[in-house]
């Protein structure tokens, strides 16, 4: 029996609450939604620890922190561990990774004058390399200037929304970024991943794709129309205490967190804050249905194993605090959507057992038929697959 693909993908800072089938009372995520009907969604997933980096190296371990040891952005994540894509390239697949995994090297496995001692992230080791989208976005910056826009030479810069006023009863991330929606950097991966199924003899083997795409991670920005989808008014308040002062009153470390990552002071650019997300999220699920439809108009649908999950969550003003510094559900409870072709329990199952990343990588080796992993602290989640549990 041939071997299934593969397609993992992770989209950047997303909060288990914002999806629309999971009843928010605004979010559209169409696309999420028909992959969750079509699969098994996880509706108390939760990742192992915040960041980017030290959540990638459990989800893609199967470690916790206490073990994998990568403490932040930038530790370096030792060569000696069990790593998913060097388990499923000794199972006979090539991982490919489209955009990042925010990994950094054992430095005890590089020369002394190899330039990656000195970089912040480089694929993790066992993945070949579609388009890389790290801290480095060059690829999609080439990409643009080739669609016709005027890129800046200090790259990053690109995220600077338009010079447009911002109406009445918009706050300080309304406005537009000056790109299309259909020139996102999730777009362009997109674009690229299709591109790279379509190449003569890809589909002939199994294969195996991770696409780790950046949003709804900040900067908190859109492209039109996303960015004016929702209005201010219509968000969910947010869930804290009186005061940020009184939020600080329950435990010295939220009293630190609020000194780094405040929500804004201004009500309406709180507000604001949200529906920027929202819109964020509503653009990257377009493009995860234009991924989904290109697996459909090729035919691949039936072959392949799609696990959609995040690294982390975000507080969007939730405890007074914005992004992931903090000990809140709202940082670590993350979506999680599996859909396997070879499953025999029904379709558009929810389950509410406790799950967490660190089950993705003994998931997948498990579905794939491979040997598990020899140092694992998550457990497969397969039984979840195969029966109405």
């Amino acid at each position: 029996m041939r071997r299934p693909n593969v397609l993992l993908i992770t989209l950047d800072q997303f909060r288990a609450d914002c999806l629309g089938v999971a009843g928010h009372p605004l979010v559209r995520t169409p696309n999420l939604d028909r992959l969750a009907a079509d699969g098994v969604r996880f509706t108390h997933h939760f990742a192992n620890c915040a960041p980017c980096g030290p959540s990638r190296a459990s989800l893609l371990t199967g470690l916790w922190q206490s073990n994998h040891r990568v403490t932040n952005n930038g530790a370096p994540l030792s060569d000696h561990l069990p790593m998913l894509p060097r388990m499923l390239r000794d199972h006979g697949y090539d991982p490919v990774l489209f955009g990042y995994t925010d990994t950094t090297l054992d430095p005890a496995t590089l020369a002394p004058d190899d330039p990656r001692r000195t970089s912040y992230e480089q694929p993790m080791s066992g993945f070949s390399a579609g388009v890389l989208l790290d801290d480095d976005i060059g690829p999609w910056i080439d990409w643009l200037a080739e669609q016709g826009y005027e890129v800046p030479e200090e790259h990053r810069r690109i995220y600077e929304p338009a010079d447009v006023p911002v109406p009445e009863g918009r706050g300080a991330t309304w406005r537009p970024a000056v790109y299309a929606a259909e020139h996102t950097e999730s777009a362009f991966m997109t674009t690229t991943a299709l591109s790279w199924l379509d190449e003569p003899g890809r589909t002939d083997e199994p294969w195996c794709a991770h696409l780790s795409y950046l949003r709804p991670h900040p900067p908190y920005l859109a492209p039109a129309p996303f960015h004016d989808m929702f209005d201010p008014a219509d968000v969910p308040d947010p869930v804290r205490r009186g005061t940020a002062a009184d939020e600080a009153a329950l435990h010295p470390f939220v009293a630190g967190a609020l000194t780094v990552v405040p929500s804004p002071a201004d009500e309406l650019d709180q507000r604001q804050l949200r529906a920027t997300y929202y819109g964020m999220i509503a653009e990257v699920d377009a493009q995860v249905g234009r991924l989904l439809d290109g697996l459909d108009e090729r035919g691949l649908r039936d072959d392949t194993i799609v696990v959609l999950t995040s690294d982390h969550g975000e507080q969007l003003g939730d405890h007074w605090l914005i992004e992931k510094l903090g000990f809140f559900d709202q940082s670590y409870r993350i979506p999680l959507i599996i859909r396997w072709p070879g499953m025999s329990g029904r379709p558009g199952r929810v389950v509410d057992a406790f799950t967490e990343n660190v089950d993705i990588t003994p998931t997948l080796l498990d579905l794939v038929g491979a040997p598990p992993s020899p140092f694992c602290d998550g457990a497969s989640l397969r039984p979840f697959l195969d029966e109405d549990l």
